[in-house]
Order: C-alpha cells, then sequence, then structure tokens
C-alpha cells in the first residue's frame, strides 16, 4: 500500500513514541485497518508471540514448487496467511521510518531491477 506524507509522518511518529508490546500492537492494527479494512480480525499479543517464537512447533511456510522455464523445478516457500498479513503491515511501517539509499532498487516501493539495469546501460564493464 502506498501511503501519503501525512500518513507516512503519522506512523513514523507513532513508532518513535513506541514504549511496549502494546503500543507496537495498536500500530499494527492501525495499519491493518487502513490496508486490510475489515477482511482479518485484529492482530494480538498472543498471536505475535507464536509467530515470534523460533522454537514453535507452528510452521510459519508451507513450500510448493513451480516449473522454471527450463523444465526443473524451483521450490518456494511462502507465508501462511497470517504472518503475510503481519508482514505487511511491517514492511508499510518500515518504509515510512527509515528512507532507503538511492542506489537501492530491490523490495523499494515504485523501483525494479529496470531501475537497476538501466543505470548500466552500455558500460564497458558490469560486475
Amino acid at each position: 500500500m502506498k501511503f501519503d506524507n501525512e500518513h507516512k509522518n503519522q506512523i513514523r511518529k507513532a513508532f518513535y513514541d513506541l514504549r511496549n508490546v502494546e503500543d507496537f500492537i495498536h500500530l499494527l492494527n492501525r495499519i491493518r485497518a487502513y490496508v486490510f479494512g475489515d477482511r482479518i480480525e485484529p492482530f494480538n499479543k498472543a498471536q505475535l508471540s507464536l509467530l515470534a517464537r523460533h522454537n514453535s512447533s507452528f510452521d510459519r511456510y508451507y513450500g510448493f514448487e513451480i516449473k522454471k522455464k527450463n523444465g526443473s523445478n524451483r521450490q518456494i516457500f511462502a507465508p501462511h496467511k497470517e504472518l503475510k498479513y503481519i508482514q505487511v503491515c511491517l514492511n508499510d511501517i518500515l518504509n515510512a521510518v527509515y528512507d532507503v539509499h538511492e542506489a537501492a532498487t530491490g523490495f523499494v516501493p515504485d523501483r525494479s531491477i529496470v531501475d537497476n539495469a538501466e543505470k548500466h546501460v552500455r558500460k564497458k564493464i558490469c560486475v
């Protein structure tokens, strides 16, 4: 989701004002409401605790294969919906809080690998 500057400033302020887990969950839920509306339930502390535990038996990702052009298979691991929703909200928070270096193109809103490739067109050497 693309936020305007006013929303980014509100997110940035709320982020820097975080004092505890409840504040963090409240910020996540503000983003959730803006991005997903009522389509998903609000996040809660128990849910975040489960997803954050590294030794939990909860499987956060599922795997599947897709065919590549050369006929071989590519293994893909994707987050389960619950984790993906949180990751989307975290991504929006981090994009509002941090300024990305001008040379970065990967996973940056409004930038792509084409932007990166264009910088190297007609260069004698590309590393």
